[in-house]
């Protein structure tokens, strides 16, 4: 998997070749930067495509689907890349034609054909092998086998758009330069998602979440509750470990919407969390600080905890699984989606996991550069 990230906010300034020419129709430089990388931003995209910037105009501050296409740039992106930069020279008329003003965003997407250079042909690789090559010299594929099993494999590359933050459309004499707030804008299978430029751990949007917001509601009530006739699928109490950006607590919400849906995290993620559920409305889902290092329980009786790209951390994993144990009753599902980074290290909590939770079910799905598994638990109780 892959994302387009902006680097830098969006920045307004004047354009100051026009201001030594004396021309009096105001020249403007819009700018930023942008660049393909994996959800960490740590591994470029290795390849080549074509990256559309397009100027968007908006009457209010708020992403609408009424818009005006102000300027499009088009710029290739080719192996060995790793940053891109975005300027777009405008005068005063062809960013506010109206006269009215507004807010301007830039929104970022990716041609569909985009092609990787795959140096080490995992393109060709089924999800069976992809295992066998990601898990090699680990006993992770000992533990998961023998339980029911889904193999999925994604073609293709595919990166999701995304809009830089509203700036207002600067007056005649107002001081330049300007700039956005550094968070993004996405919106992710009805989702829409703020997220951070900075690249925080707990402000961003991660594979495993990205995967689990995918699925259809008719697929995740299978997946999670395939054979059980006894659960009101209609009200069910959800809880979601380490939320971050709260994208997976939303679509639950979405799909759920008379179930109550608690997402958790340290502290550093309320705000970014609390205002992608206001940004969407989820009257349904709550976010509340739980540090898994601390002893408290809030009497919930959960029917589904989900967790999603939490296990990249081996001194965690005690408390994570405390956590899990502590939250879950005998009728309560865990669902763990997780991308491996560190096979090494991360086959250790599935090691633990195991001696305390049974495997239900489980899906691997595995493209050109990712491996995720999703799996069922239930607390043996």
């Amino acid at each position: 998997m892959h994302q387009i990230k902006y680097l830098k906010p969006l920045t307004i300034s004047r354009n100051s070749s026009a201001v030594r020419s004396g021309r009096k129709d105001p020249q403007y430089e819009l700018s930023t930067t942008i660049s393909l990388t994996n959800d960490l931003g740590e591994q470029f995209f290795y390849g080549e495509t074509v990256v559309t910037f397009q100027v968007r105009l908006y009457e209010k501050r708020q992403f609408t689907e009424a818009y005006t296409i102000v300027s499009t740039l088009r710029e290739k992106w080719s192996p060995g890349n790793r940053a891109m930069n975005f300027k777009a020279c405008l005068s005063g008329k062809e960013l506010n034609p109206s006269g009215a003003g507004g807010f301007v965003s830039v929104y970022t997407s990716v041609d569909d054909d985009a092609e990787v250079h795959d140096a080490m042909n995992y393109e060709d690789l089924d999800t069976t092998e992809m295992i066998d090559q990601t898990l090699e010299g680990t006993d992770i594929v000992d533990v998961f086998r023998g339980y029911e099993t889904e193999m999925v494999r994604n073609t293709g590359v595919q990166f999701i758009p995304i809009s830089s933050d509203l700036l207002e459309v600067p007056q005649i004499n107002q001081e330049l330069p300007i700039k956005t707030d550094r968070i993004a804008l996405r919106t992710l299978n009805g989702v829409k998602i703020y997220e951070e430029l900075s690249g925080s751990i707990a402000r961003h949007l991660w594979d495993a979440g990205n995967l689990v917001v995918s699925l259809p509601r008719d697929e995740l009530i299978s997946f999670l509750f395939k054979g059980d006739t006894v659960l009101d699928h209609d009200r069910l109490n959800i809880l979601e470990l380490g939320t971050g950006i709260g994208v997976v607590s939303i679509k639950m919400s979405k799909h759920f919407p008379n179930s109550k849906v608690c997402a958790t995290d340290l502290d550093d993620a309320r705000e970014i969390c609390q205002m992608n559920i206001d940004l969407n409305g989820c009257d349904n889902c709550s976010f509340e600080e739980l540090d898994w290092e601390v002893e408290e329980q809030n009497g919930v009786k959960w029917d589904v905890i989900i967790v999603t790209d939490c296990t990249y951390n081996p001194l965690y994993y005690d408390a994570l699984l405390h956590v899990l144990q502590r939250e879950s009753s005998s009728h309560t599902v865990v669902l763990i989606a997780h991308k491996f980074r560190e096979p090494l290290s991360e086959s250790e909590f599935f090691t633990k996991c195991m001696a305390n939770f049974t495997l239900q079910r489980q899906r691997w799905y595995s493209d050109s550069s990712t491996l995720i598994h999703m799996g069922l638990y239930r607390c043996q109780k």
